[in-house]
């Protein structure tokens, strides 16, 4: 088998848990006498309070959960991380209400796959045994259980214990990798000191990987560690990976700092929230609905915190319903999305319900709002292609690089770009140079730019186009590059057409009249009649009216006008101006305002103005109160 795999028990107090794990240890690195309850006192007492570890194999560790009433938050931190469960039931009691509340635990955390355990079958006549599974098979009627083997064992004669062994080994062999992240984190649900060592702590590696020697960060406390070494089944490894039960000797931190319910993470990517949106299911048989601003206790991981609810959705929450909630916590909490919780109340003490986070860093959400019910839906899918998704419909105005997603989500570049290439490849996001941009809001610009254009044709039939600048300008808002990706696939769709920088749709023809025609003529007439005396944009507007302003834009646009700073002339001033300071240059070996001026024949008002547009084009170089032309 290449993963290691999580056990955990679940069942009534006394229905013999931990002797069955006794019976069931195997493995080079466990002993004989091996014994899940670790603690003085519940050897003493013969019952389990904590959680205990046993070994089966080389790479399945089984977590032995405590089963009185009293202990379910000892339980429930032992439950959250583990692959199956092994449900115990004892033949002379049967199905007792920690049994029915344990499983429904299981149910609640996501777990899908487990084994049944009839034990004491020593203490009852056969019958007894066959009317008791004949029960547990009810009872797992239309459940993840329904199906699953149910092993009738005797811890005291050994009976059946062979069998369990094997068909456990069975559902070993067939579990499936976790999902990773890989971005390290673990719960820590144990904490020590060690002789010699210093503090250890240690839980199930959720996602990621840790090394011997990396730095580490405890959270909520946002300390930095440094892991001097890492036990994995109690013997030395270099390295931790997800889904393994591993022990960390840590550098930096002392015990008293540290304790059940904190979270070992790779630093800089969680943050501990005292806020979490989240789906929650009432379990059916709970008496009376959930309410608005109810007080509950929270489990997550191997954390436990008292919570306020926050009823999204409407001020109710009845039994065997669904619904989104915010959980208000009394205490900071290092989770992530997609981990699962479970609920339970006061008075009397008992698990009400549970369900899966769906984020950790939003404020308060509007109550009773379509749009924010219908956006959490979508989250609440839980995969890592929608998660990807709705954190790129975030971004209206730009694209975002890979790295910037990774921080976002707590998934690493190396998985998150097999979930990005999925969605190019579906066409619902759009790859631009290495950044990313959701393709509905991709298509939204495209619209929004050829309703522009569209516009721009009504408004000025008579010109041939925008200017792609202006397109740019109008749209400032969002990332230039992103505009230019947008004017692209118009333009190769057909729908556009790009001429001497100027966008149209495809198709339109600009409609001159005879009398634009006319104006057209006689303000090129007027420019080439004084050639080097420009004319700002209120001398026009005074000149020729606002039919004069559509035509100057037109013979901009066809760049036989230029616009210098706003200052307007004839594209042939330029022109000309260039081969007079040539001539002055060939002359002089310099050319000063006095001799450019009396070369165009005009004011200092008009020349200094051409000559800085010179300056600007790179045909001259101004050297103190001289110019010089620029070597090429």
């Amino acid at each position: 088998m290449h993963r290691h795999v999580v056990i955990g028990t679940a069942g009534h107090i006394d229905h013999g848990k931990t002797a069955l794990l006794k019976n069931i240890a195997t493995g080079g690195t466990v002993t004989a006498d091996m014994n899940a309850d670790r603690l003085k006192e519940e050897q003493e007492r013969g019952m389990t309070t904590d959680l205990g570890f046993v070994f089966f194999g080389d790479n399945v560790t089984i977590i032995d959960v405590p089963g009185h009433e009293r202990f379910v938050h000892n339980m429930l931190a032992g439950a959250a991380t583990i692959d199956l469960v092994i449900l115990v039931i004892a033949a002379d009691d049967g199905v007792m209400p920690q049994t029915i509340e344990h499983f429904e635990i299981t149910r609640l955390l996501g777990i899908s796959n487990g084994i049944i355990a009839v034990t004491k079958i020593d203490l009852v006549e056969p019958e007894m045994v066959e009317m008791v599974i004949d029960d547990i098979r009810k009872f797992l009627k239309g459940t993840y259980l329904e199906g699953a083997p149910i092993v009738p064992v005797s811890s005291i004669t050994g009976e059946g214990i062979d069998r369990f062994k094997e068909e456990l080994n069975r559902l070993v062999q067939k579990m499936e990798r976790r999902p990773d992240r890989g971005i390290f984190r673990l719960w820590i649900d144990r904490c020590f000191v060690m002789k010699g060592f210093g503090l250890v702590v240690a839980g199930t590696v959720l996602s990621g990987r840790a090394r011997t020697g990396e730095r580490l960060e405890v959270l909520p406390i946002g300390k930095g560690v440094r892991v001097r070494g890492l036990q994995v089944h109690n013997k030395p490894v270099a390295e931790v990976k997800t889904g393994e039960r591993a022990a960390f000797n840590l550098q930096g931190l002392e015990w008293k700092e540290v304790e059940r319910g904190y979270v070992l993470a790779q630093p800089g990517y969680f943050k501990p929230t005292r806020l979490i949106t989240a789906k929650l299911k009432v379990l059916e048989s709970v008496p009376r609905p959930i309410r608005h601003r109810h007080t509950l206790i929270f489990h997550i991981g191997s954390a436990e915190a008292m919570v306020r609810l926050v009823c999204l959705e409407k001020n109710t929450i009845g039994p065997g319903e669904e619904a989104f909630v915010q959980l208000i916590l009394d205490r900071p909490i290092a989770c992530d999305w997609g981990d699962r919780f479970v609920l339970r109340i006061a008075s009397p003490l008992s698990t009400v319900g549970g369900g899966m986070v769906i984020e950790t860093e939003s404020g308060l959400l509007k109550r009773k709002d379509p749009e924010v019910v219908s956006g959490l839906e979508r989250l609440a899918e839980g995969s890592i292609e929608r998660r990807l998704e709705e954190e790129l419909l975030r971004f209206r105005d730009r694209p975002v690089k890979l790295p910037g997603l990774t921080r976002r989500l707590r998934v690493e570049e190396k998985v998150l770009s097999g979930a990005i290439k999925k969605l190019v490849e579906m066409e619902r996001v759009v790859e631009l140079q290495g950044r990313f941009f959701h393709q509905s809001h991709f298509n939204s610009l495209r619209t929004m730019i050829l309703s522009h254009i569209e516009d721009f044709h009504k408004e000025y039939p008579v010109r041939k186009g925008i200017g792609l600048k202006e397109v740019t300008t109008q749209f400032s808002d969002y990332d230039a590059e992103l505009i230019k990706a947008v004017i692209e696939e118009i333009v190769r769709s057909g729908e556009a057409i790009i001429s001497e920088n100027l966008i149209a749709r495809k198709g339109f023809k600009p409609e001159l009249t005879a009398a634009n025609l006319k104006l057209l003529q006689r303000i090129e007439e007027d420019f080439l009649a004084n050639l080097f005396q420009w004319k700002s944009r209120e001398d026009l507007k005074k000149e020729y009216g606002e039919p004069g302003e559509v035509i100057i834009r037109i013979l901009l646009d066809e760049h036989k006008l230029l616009d210098i700073g706003g200052k307007i002339l004839h594209s042939n001033a330029i022109n000309r101006a260039k081969e007079i300071v040539t001539r002055i240059f060939k002359e002089k070996g310099e050319i000063r305002v006095s001799d450019f001026r009396q070369g165009i024949r005009t004011t200092r008002k008009y020349a200094l103005p051409i000559l800085q547009y010179l300056d600007h084009l790179g045909v001259t170089v101004k050297v103190g109160e001289a110019r010089r032309l620029k070597r090429k």
